[in-house]
């Protein structure tokens, strides 16, 4: 936002909102100019179609948690999303009181999805660097918005994947497209979604497989007996620490099953004129939080 800076710069405005990477250097600049950084709250996944037939092998846990362990995402956040983010490790933010701390992490270790993958019966036997099973090589379309950022997010996903021995296209397109030809009709093999977080922990609307049928937002197609249980259970009920326990074992499973994969939750930056006294951002739903 050149003219913003300018505008800043000439006394004209105060603040900033979203200052991106590339204009950190003149935000750095500006001696008057505070930033204030927050998590937003959303995250960033892969969602695994688990009922499209032509990549039967997302129903496979031992794959998904392969693809897991196979992206570097520290990698991700700092080199790509020029360090704007924090690597998520459950559908909940870390400030919720919900959130489960004690979730297994998911480091990048290729060698462990290299030894999941030999285990499922992934094995490159014909020397191409793609494994194959039962004649079918592992490869897939990996879709996202044609924005820069998410086009550069797949792009290097699929350079990790590769090197694991999993053929990935990056497939980007139009928002408005991605959404009603491919997400919303189930139409697609894995796709880069951001999903905003609510503030109460209620996430029925996006793992109960209700929510499977086109126009419910399981676009991953996760089924567990168990998950349903646990998030019909949680949003009936207004005792916080029975909610906790519900919500806590949720996540496990989560981790454990990997129905989609967590990138990161985005941070936001915000620049004020020192003048501007005692501002504090917190975890923001929207960045016109910040005036709250």
């Amino acid at each position: 936002h050149p003219s913003m800076f300018t505008g800043y710069i000439e006394n004209q405005i105060d603040g900033i909102g979203r200052i991106l990477p590339a204009e950190f250097p003149v935000a750095a600049a500006q001696d008057d100019l505070a930033l204030f950084s927050a998590i937003q709250a959303r995250f960033l996944s892969i969602t695994f179609n688990m009922d499209n037939a032509n990549v039967p092998f997302f129903g496979d846990k031992a794959v998904r948690q392969a693809l897991y362990y196979g992206l570097n995402r520290d990698a991700l956040v700092e080199e790509v999303a020029l360090g704007l983010g924090v690597v998520a490790h459950s559908p909940l933010l870390p400030e919720n009181w919900a959130y489960n701390a004690k979730i297994p992490h998911y480091a990048y270790d290729q060698a462990l999805a290299k030894q999941l993958l030999d285990g499922a019966g992934w094995v490159d036997s014909n020397g191409d660097g793609v494994r194959e099973k039962n004649g079918a090589p592992l490869q897939f379309l990996l879709y996202s918005s044609d924005e820069a950022l998410q086009t550069a997010l797949i792009q290097r996903i699929a350079l990790d994947w590769q090197a694991i021995g999993v053929r990935v296209e990056p497939t980007p397109i139009a928002f408005v497209s991605l959404m009603s030809d491919f997400l919303q009709p189930r139409k697609f093999d894995a796709a880069l979604t951001v999903w905003d977080i609510p503030g109460d922990p209620d996430q029925y609307w996006l793992w109960h497989s209700t929510q499977i049928e086109e126009g419910g937002l399981n676009y991953a197609g996760w089924r567990n007996e168990e998950v349903d249980d646990l998030l019909q259970r949680a949003r009936s009920i207004t005792n916080e620490t029975a909610r906790t326990a519900l919500y806590g074992r949720f996540q496990e499973i989560f981790a454990e099953e990997v129905p989609s994969l967590l990138l990161y939750y985005p941070v936001y930056t915000y620049g004020v004129n020192r003048r501007v006294q005692n501002v504090q951002i917190g975890p923001l739903n929207r960045p016109a939080e910040r005036f709250a």
